[in-house]
């Protein structure tokens, strides 16, 4: 005996809607979003991709997950808001076609979200972090591209020329070792441009070589 599947929207599918909502709230194109990913490492990013997730095309890994959660700056759990009662998981799980999450009241899908909240917190907190180092680190390469006409990737090797270290690390290394009084982000952008100042010193003796072998020849 056939049993017909009820039609209810995967996990997938309320991703998906979500996840345009909330890129459009933040007012971001595919393209941009795409963008900011790549630039925490996930390379096979670019704006079909985005496309591809918010169609129901493609699916998205837990790396993924925190990415957009991080960038997004908004909660995993937000990412899967407004679900329905009925949920579809597994559809090839059981022989009648499909497996259910059912929920009775209001509270009970509360009781799923906040469970998943703190599961995911727990769990991934070193992944998210990590996230998070990623994104700073890549936006403190930018800037200071920006500011010495170069690369982003030769900001990295300088830096880790000039200190051994990278540039967030080398910053986190000197908030550690001065004083903690103060306003702890005031503290932080007075070491960030005490760096920005050096990795500038470096630069300035780079091109002075390079207009002293350029007159020599």
């Amino acid at each position: 005996m056939h049993v017909a599947t009820p039609s209810f929207p995967t996990p997938n599918e309320v991703l998906a809607r979500n996840l345009r909502r909330i890129r459009e709230a933040r007012r971001l194109s595919q393209s941009e979003l795409a963008g900011m990913l790549r630039a925490v490492g996930l390379r096979q990013w670019v704006g079909p991709t985005v496309a591809q997730v918010e169609g129901m095309t493609r699916k998205v890994s837990i790396d993924e997950l925190f990415a957009l959660s991080l960038l997004l700056r908004a909660p995993v759990v937000d990412l899967f808001a407004d679900v329905s009662k009925h949920v579809r998981i597994a559809p090839d799980l059981l022989p009648v076609g499909s497996a259910f999450l059912r929920a009775e009241s209001e509270e009970q899908i509360d009781r799923w979200r906040r469970w998943l909240d703190r599961a995911l917190e727990t769990t991934f907190s070193t992944r998210f972090m990590a996230f998070r180092f990623e994104a700073e680190e890549a936006r403190l390469a930018e800037e200071a591209a920006a500011r010495f006409g170069t690369t982003s990737a030769d900001v990295k090797k300088t830096a880790a020329r000039r200190w051994s270290r990278t540039f967030r690390e080398e910053r986190e290394r000197r908030l550690a070792k001065g004083d903690a009084e103060g306003d702890l982000r005031v503290r932080r952008g007075h070491v960030t441009r005490e760096l920005m100042t050096e990795l500038e010193d470096v630069y300035a003796r780079r091109r002075k070589r390079s207009g002293s072998r350029r007159e020599e020849s």
